[in-house]
């Protein structure tokens, strides 16, 4: 929600410091945003990618001899 008002206030032409104010964040997410959304779009803009997160500790020789028990 505050990345879609960010950009909702950025296309109004507020200026960062005051987006910041308005939304109690750091000017550093206001120009981040911003910068994803000239990069990428505004699926960029507003959802995180994928994180690739951590190795899976079993494979499935062993989810399924643990299904078995």
């Amino acid at each position: 929600m505050t990345r879609a008002r960010i950009l909702l206030m950025v296309h109004r032409g507020v200026t960062d410091s005051d987006i910041k104010e308005a939304l109690g964040i750091s000017v550093q997410m206001v120009q981040a945003t911003r910068k994803r959304f000239a990069l990428g779009g505004l699926d960029a803009a507003l959802f995180d990618a994928p994180h690739p997160g951590r190795p899976a500790k079993f494979d499935g020789k062993d989810r399924a001899a643990i299904t078995a028990l």
